[in-house]
């Protein structure tokens, strides 16, 4: 707090992850490496319905984060989701309610884009999910 301004326009390196497809689990993290020996570990439904928020948690090993947020990105749309801080519960332990917007798609497939912010750098990991509508009829 001393210097917001110099704080907001540091320089930051930008990692990016891959993304990471059929790995997500509401009961088992889905972990990927950020730099070595430094880990990410996020669960969350591998399907969610687009009427229900749903809970999203990230576990931060190896690398003091100053803020951690996720933003739903459609795969083949954008629905111009904005990004959700996620809520530091423990030490490197954050969550937050997922929740995404309807589209006239039954079933639509997403990303999850995991932002990690630290002092000099920024992780970037994304974890593919799909969502269903199950509002009416199915015909």
């Amino acid at each position: 707090n001393e210097n917001i301004a110099e704080y907001f326009f540091a320089e930051r390196n930008t990692k990016v992850i891959h993304s990471v497809s059929n790995c997500l689990n509401p009961y088992q993290p889905c972990t990927v490496e950020l730099d070595d020996g430094r880990e990410l570990s996020v669960m969350m439904p591998a399907l969610v319905s687009v009427a229900d928020d749903f809970d999203v948690s990230a576990k931060i090993t190896g690398v003091e984060a100053e803020q951690v947020t996720v933003t739903f990105n459609g795969v083949t749309h954008s629905h111009g989701l904005l990004p959700q801080t996620m809520k530091e519960i423990e030490p490197n332990n954050y969550q937050v309610k997922g929740r995404l917007s309807f589209c006239g798609y039954k079933k639509m497939d997403w990303l999850a884009l995991v932002t990690v912010y630290t002092e000099r750098t920024v992780y970037e990991a994304s974890f593919t999910f799909e969502s269903i509508d199950s509002r009416g009829d199915d015909a």
